[in-house]
């Protein structure tokens, strides 16, 4: 095939790209379009069975923003939350709430409104779903129980669904899968799904997050049936068929970081373009460890051993990628088999006895192009390069710009070396201006550009373990209608105005080093720029907040946050319903500060911040959970625009003057460890 053929084929593919990244910015705008405020009421508490002897009674009563406990007992119902319900938490306030479908109740809960929480229930024997979310956004699902699902899903996500949390439930025994996912932007975080009999995570639409689960014992363990979705952090095993496969659809995931061992069949299957499988453990799967069928993937960090049919296969179909640094031993009876010579497989190394050091190993070098031995620039080396080829750039200064335009899609741009240097010397505007599809950039030391270290316009493209300092007058990082964009160990320091500006969706911002930047270390820019992954950051000392977010529907994991000027997160005035999970936030001025809606700020550790802990001026947001202690101007605060948030089992301690201090008397505090607060009432237990 020439190279215009190929090129006509990958601009086929990236028109579909474009269609299907229009859909999921339509569906965003809509939901700007259409939102409204949730009419306020007076919050209340109602207790099931005290109050109402049935959850559903409960619900019909409950009026937006409030709280339904739900003691210990057996309930046998079905209940739906229509849409006028918003913002309601349904909360299971006892170590035994079962919901019992007694294999005749179609759903538990069928919820039809935003900003839903139902949190730790038991629920089983139901026919169709455990919990079906119908076409709304914002809701979360925390730390319930489903099994024995007789017909259809553990927890089902139906189409129009967009941005929602599902966090530390348990799947099990479903008939089909254990979530099934025909949503966008949905969080899968920290959950177990095991012995469903079809894929314990099944995953139909795009721009999904599949973050720290344990995936056990399915037939299938994650199954994606489209594309530019994150597959992070999981562990994938004995799993009757494939751990992860990748069937059908669009491409463009990111499978980074994963666990995936035992499995009856391939640890991986991938048949869809333009893939980037990245660090993964991958060993003991009774077939391939990883299988290629496709084209334009990066195989690369991964650690892949001890598999009974070859370690890695790329078959006849696998075409132009590059596998690169990984790690293979004791696979049989091949390491790693390659059956199209129009791949690049460089730099790899394999174990053949334990009893030997490892042979580094290159086996395809075709379409390998060395700067500067064969290229004296970048640039040039950009300009000579086809669809798919790999750039290695050896050590040295390069004082340069590169671009690399959408008709050098498909490219790596590879630093073989520890320095290798690109230098603006204060008068270059920008080190990579990147306005194309699938490229990786891995490995350079970028400094002393004006604009940014690197721009990004374009789907696909993967920023890797490169160091940005000095940028004079712009940012770190910059993303600018871009689309699924991975940023992982890139450590950016001292740029003049952002670590990273995005102006951008379906971002995952992944173990990198943010700090010393003049004024954000993340700052998203517009109503729009929804559907992050930050997680594994650390994030310190820049001039202004450690993350400032506009929009919301942002997921905010797991990060350490320290020494930002001003806030460690603050949510600015935008659609909210973000997440803020089990980060650690210290020496902030507040550790975190709301002034958008519905945000669930949990498991945290928020401590001496020099003004609060978590300050909220904002509507509806759930604060559960958390440690906030020794912060120097209260605890927790909530100003006089605080109205319907619930404050629940979080330990608040040491604070000064007070750990919880609410101007406004319209919101829920339940079950908090503090020692003092204003009003008085607040620290009793309701």
């Amino acid at each position: 095939m020439t190279t215009e053929n190929k090129y006509r084929t990958l601009s086929q593919l990236f028109e579909q790209w474009n269609h299907v990244i229009k859909e999921y910015h339509d569906d965003i705008s809509n939901i700007v379009q259409s939102a409204r405020d949730t009419e306020r009421s007076d919050r209340s508490v109602i207790h099931v069975p005290k109050d109402f002897s049935s959850i559903l009674q409960a619900v019909n009563a409950a009026a937006s923003g409030d709280t339904i406990l739900v003691a210990d007992g057996v309930y046998q119902e079905c209940i739906t939350v229509p849409s006028s319900k918003a913002s309601l938490r349904i909360i299971a306030n006892g170590s035994k709430v079962i919901l019992n479908g007694k294999g005749e109740l179609d759903t538990a809960f069928t919820l039809e409104a935003n900003n839903i929480e139902v949190s730790d229930f038991s629920i089983t024997n139901y026919v169709k779903a455990g919990i079906e979310v119908t076409g709304v956004y914002g809701v979360k699902l925390i730390g319930n129980t489903i099994e024995k699902v007789t017909e259809g899903h553990g927890i089902q996500l139906d189409q129009k669904t967009f941005s929602n949390l599902i966090w530390k439930n348990k799947i099990s025994h479903a008939r089909l899968d254990g979530i099934n996912l025909q949503s966008k932007n949905v969080w899968v975080v920290d959950n177990e799904f095991s012995y469903n009999r079809q894929s314990g995570v099944r995953i139909q639409k795009v721009g999904n997050h599949i973050v720290g689960n344990r995936v056990t014992n399915n037939e299938h363990g994650i199954v994606e049936d489209q594309g530019f979705n994150l597959i992070y952090d999981n562990d994938v095993s004995m799993n009757r068929q494939e751990g992860i496969h990748l069937p059908s659809g669009i491409g463009s995931s990111i499978t980074l970081g994963n666990q995936v061992n035992r499995n009856k069949q391939n640890g991986m299957s991938v048949k869809t373009v333009g893939n980037s499988i990245l660090d993964n453990l991958v060993n003991n799967n009774e077939k391939t460890g990883i299988k290629i069928e496709s084209a334009l993937n990066v195989l690369e960090l991964n650690k892949i051993d001890d598999h009974m049919d070859n370690g890695v296969v790329l078959s006849a179909k696998a075409l132009k990628n590059l596998v690169y640094q990984n790690l293979l031993k004791g696979n049989k009876p091949e390491n790693l088999v390659v059956k199209n010579q129009k791949n690049t497989i460089l730099q790899n190394r394999i174990i053949t006895s334990p009893f030997l050091r490892p042979e580094e190993v290159d086996t395809v070098k075709q379409g390998v192009l060395h700067v500067p031995k064969e290229f004296p620039t970048i640039s040039e080396a950009v300009n000579a390069a086809s669809i798919g080829d790999t750039i290695l750039v050896s050590n040295g200064v390069y004082k340069e710009e590169v671009s690399v335009p959408i008709s050098k899609s498909g490219l790596n741009l590879i630093a073989n070396g520890n320095r290798v240097i690109l230098d603006g010397e204060g008068k270059l505007n920008i080190g990579f201006a990147l306005a194309s599809n699938l490229v990786q950039v891995k490995g350079f030391k970028i400094q002393n550009y004006a604009q940014a270290g690197i721009t990004v316009k374009g789907t696909g493209i993967s920023l890797i373990a490169n160091t940005i300092n000095n940028i004079t007058d712009g940012s770190g990082i910059e993303l600018s209608l871009a689309f699924s964009t991975l940023m992982w160990k890139n450590k950016i320091t001292k740029a003049k105005v952002h670590g990273i500006t995005i102006k951008a969706m379906n971002t995952w911002i992944v173990n990198n080093d943010i700090s010393s930047n003049g004024e954000n270390g993340i700052n998203y820019e517009g109503s729009t720029t929804v559907g992050s992954t930050i997680t594994k950051n650390r994030i310190k000392d820049n001039g202004q907040n450690g993350i400032s977010d506009t929009a919301g529907f942002n997921f905010i994991y797991n990060n350490e946050m320290m020494g930002n000027k001003q806030n460690g997160v603050y949510e600015v005035s935008g659609l909210g319903s973000g997440a803020i999970i089990k980060n650690k936030l210290y020496l902030n001025q507040n550790g975190v500060r709301l002034d958008n809606e519905g945000a669930q700020v949990a498991g945290n550790t928020i401590r001496s911040n020099s003004k609060s802990g978590v300050m909220i001026n904002s509507d509806f947001n759930n604060l559960t959970e958390n440690t906030i202690a020794r912060n120097h101007h209260n605890g927790v605060e909530l100003t006089p625009e605080a109205n319907n948030n619930l404050i629940y089992k979080n330990q608040i301690v040491e604070n000064r003057p007070v750990d919880i201090k609410s101007t406004n008397p319209n919101n829920t505090f339940i079950d908090n460890k503090c020692m003092n607060s204003e009003p008085p009432e607040i620290c009793k237990r309701k």
